[in-house]
């Protein structure tokens, strides 16, 4: 979690490559989000020359990739 930490900056944009989602549940859930991300031991973190001032992400609906209505440079990773 050190790594992590120093690597990514708070407030700042980074990339984090090599991250899992998983359903999330138990009794010591952190939030009501149905899934949680953790980053691997092995993962690539880097900073980002991307900048935006939004707080939130705005991320993408299935729909919309699935359906071919976004610009495909813009999807990264598996579908």
């Amino acid at each position: 979690m050190y790594r992590v930490q120093r690597d990514l900056l708070k407030g700042e944009w980074g990339v984090i490559e090599k991250c899992h989602q998983h359903p999330a549940g138990g009794q010591y859930r952190a939030t009501d989000h149905p899934y949680k991300m953790t980053i691997a031991e092995d993962a690539i973190l880097s900073g980002s020359n991307f900048s935006d001032d939004r707080m939130f992400l705005n991320l993408a609906s299935y729909e919309q990739i699935e359906n071919g209505t976004l610009k495909a440079p813009f999807l990264i990773g598996n579908l």
